[in-house]
């Protein structure tokens, strides 16, 4: 599992973490930035210590892109304002959530 992850991380990218060891089955936490809707990493689910972290100018423009995808894993936003983080967190159920 932890090969497939690795196959995710885009070297470039890497602001934190990275690292992995296959024979020890390790693979640093890593944080990723900044990802685009068409890199690799972004096409399957992850289950693992990676975090890619997407930009956005157009609120409207990512929650449909958001919404036109399957049920999502775990959709985390940061925002200016908590009226900002209801607005983009109501319309989303994760994976496995009703």
């Amino acid at each position: 599992m932890n090969e497939r992850l690795a196959s995710l991380i885009d070297l470039k990218k890497v602001v934190y973490g990275g690292k992995f060891d296959a024979p020890a089955r390790y693979l640093d936490p890593t944080i990723l930035y900044p990802v685009t809707w068409s890199d690799k990493i972004m096409d399957d689910e992850i289950f693992g210590p990676l975090l890619p972290i997407l930009t956005f100018s157009d609120l409207g423009k990512l929650l449909e892109k958001i919404k036109s995808l399957p049920s999502p894993s775990p959709v985390m936003f940061s925002a200016a304002t908590s009226r900002r983080l209801t607005v983009c967190c109501n319309p989303f159920r994760s994976a496995g959530a009703p």
